[in-house]
Order: C-alpha cells, then sequence, then structure tokens
C-alpha cells in the first residue's frame, strides 16, 4: 500500500505594528509684539494624523482669515497680525481615526504696542462724519463765557473780546490705549451749534478742539461779542445781557448746561484785562427753558448778565458830573 505524503507550506505574512500617534510643542511660550505675526509650532513626532484641530480655551478655531496652517502637512498654527485678544492657551490635536492626542498648553501673551498719536487720530478719524451728532441718547453740553477785555461800552452797546468754552462728549473721539489727548480742528468734528442771539459771531481763528481719550471734547474759541440790550439803572451803572442757545437742537437733542462749580465757573473773569474808565462790578449766569413761536419744542437759552459801572477815579480825574457818583 503506497502512503503519500502531502507537504503543506505555511505561508508566513509577517505583522508590521503602527507606531502609537504622538505630537509634541516644542515651544509654550510665545511672546510676540502687537500687530507682528506669530507661528505656533506642533510637531507629529509619531505616526500619520488624518486630521489637525486647533483650540483656545477649550473652544476650537477655525482656521480662516488671520488663523492659517493646522493641516496634516503643516499642524503649526499662523496667526497674522496679532491683536491682545488672541492672548491665551492654545492646544494643538492630532487624531488618526483611532486615537486622539494633544500638546501641551502653549501660552500665547502679546506685547502691546503704544499708540502713536498718528495711529489714534487716524483710528478715531476712520469713517467719521462730522455731521452726524453725537448721541447717549441726549448729547449734554457744558457752555461758559471767558471774557478778556472790553472793546466798546457806551449807555446802548457793550462788546468784548471773549472766549466760549464749549464742552461735550463724543463717543466716537475715543480710544483705548496711548498719549491722554489729543487736539483737531473743529473744522473736522462734530461741534454744537450755539449761537448768540442778535449777532452773527465770527471767530479770530479756527481754535482747536482738545479731545481727552474717554471722548470728552473742550472748544475755546475766541471772538469779539456784542450785546445791545444794555439798560442803564441808575445814572452811571449799566446792565447788559448775552443770550446763548442752540440754532436748531430742543432740548430732546442737545441740553445745554453751565459747567459744575467743580469743574470751572459758567463766568471766568480770571484773565480779564480791567477798562481804564468802566468796571465790571458783578456778573451772573441764568438758565432758562424757552419755547419759540417758529420752532417745536423747548430751548435752553443760557443769559449772561455783566452791570457795568463808570469809574469813579476816572470822573475825578475828568471833573465829571455828580452822576458818576
Amino acid at each position: 500500500m503506497a502512503v503519500n505524503y502531502i507537504l503543506i507550506a505555511l505561508l508566513i505574512v509577517p505583522v508590521i505594528s503602527q507606531a502609537p500617534l504622538s505630537v509634541t510643542a516644542p515651544r509654550t511660550f510665545y511672546n510676540p509684539d502687537e500687530t507682528e505675526t506669530v507661528t505656533l509650532a506642533c510637531v507629529v513626532t509619531n505616526g500619520n494624523p488624518t486630521q489637525i484641530r486647533w483650540y483656545k480655551s477649550t473652544q476650537q478655531l477655525t482656521v480662516i482669515g488671520r488663523y492659517s496652517g493646522s493641516t496634516t502637512s503643516s499642524p503649526s498654527l499662523t496667526i497674522s497680525g496679532v491683536v491682545m485678544s488672541d492672548a491665551g492657551t492654545y492646544v494643538c490635536e492630532a487624531t488618526d481615526g483611532s486615537a486622539t492626542v494633544r500638546t501641551n498648553n502653549i501660552q500665547l501673551s502679546p506685547i502691546e504696542r503704544s499708540a502713536t498719536e498718528y495711529d489714534i487720530i487716524t483710528t478715531v478719524l476712520n469713517g467719521y462724519n462730522r455731521l452726524v451728532r453725537p448721541i447717549d441718547p441726549v448729547n449734554n453740553v457744558t457752555h461758559s463765557l471767558i471774557p478778556k477785555e472790553t472793546i466798546v461800552f457806551n449807555p446802548k452797546t457793550l462788546e468784548f473780546k471773549a472766549m466760549q468754552c464749549v464742552s461735550w462728549n463724543d463717543a466716537r473721539l475715543s480710544w483705548p490705549r496711548g498719549q491722554p489727548r489729543i487736539s483737531l480742528p473743529s473744522s473736522i468734528i462734530w461741534l454744537p451749534d450755539i449761537v448768540m442771539l442778535g449777532q452773527e459771531i465770527d471767530h479770530d481763528f479756527e481754535a482747536k478742539a482738545i479731545i481727552m481719550k474717554n471722548g470728552d471734547v473742550t472748544y475755546c474759541p475766541q471772538s469779539e461779542i456784542k450785546s445791545t440790550n444794555c439798560e442803564e439803572k441808575s445814572g452811571s451803572v449799566w446792565e447788559c445781557n448775552f443770550k446763548f442757545l442752540s440754532w436748531s437742537y430742543d432740548k430732546v437733542m442737545l441740553d445745554i448746561h453751565f459747567p459744575s462749580v467743580l469743574t470751572r465757573p459758567s463766568i471766568d473773569m480770571s484773565i480779564y484785562y480791567e477798562h481804564d474808565e468802566y468796571e465790571i462790578v458783578s456778573q451772573c449766569a441764568v438758565r432758562r427753558e424757552m419755547s419759540y413761536p417758529c420752532r417745536v419744542g423747548t430751548y435752553p437759552e443760557l443769559t449772561y448778565t455783566f452791570v457795568i459801572r463808570r469809574r469813579r477815579s476816572f470822573c475825578r480825574n475828568l471833573n465829571a458830573s455828580p452822576t458818576c457818583n
């Protein structure tokens, strides 16, 4: 009996084990200057990831705009034009379908760049429209008068060279950092349309407005103001009034007040140059709310009153009549 032997060849297939997936962050702290471009490095040290994700403070980042990278071929994250809000903790995450791994925390701490005057002015004027009234919801404006000298006085007319100081807030002209104030030509920003009743005022020159970083604006133009509303009270004493109000805005849109006592007086005589013949013996300021037949609404009206008297020394020197006494 023949015995047949069958040899069975065993095919041995080698099993190749896949290296575990791993990623690392070569640096864990970045300190770029604001506006610079920074790349947060992420290196795949083992494995073949199918997806790379980046997180900032547990929130997944959408890699568009200023962000680039975060791909399997380029896992690092590049941030262009770094801003202060980019500060935070970042993590690079890789996955291959079966495993997900992450780097250590990466800290980004930008250095704030000091804003120059050029930066501030360029920023606040970008898109600024001087025809638009700042509202919140009503624009509160303070107005005060600073007489400098008496130009003309007669029983009917008092003419001053004076400064009007007007203050308000325009949030569009604020900035977060840098120098505390700037000055801008008054012709390029919104101004309250405060006028003097009965007179068209021509300012001596275009005064600049001083603007603080919180948007507070102070504008003090110099001009000649004339009152034809002078009334004789006694032999050599006269009372003259100057009235100011907004030409087009009522109280609901623009509310005019005197400044608080702690800020500055409503009438500041500190730089007044005394007149040889006449002296100001008293002054006062009164706010009233007025209605006018040709306008709708209530309009705040500021009245500045000055009491003028002929100097006694001037009368004596001229041997003037007793009405000077």
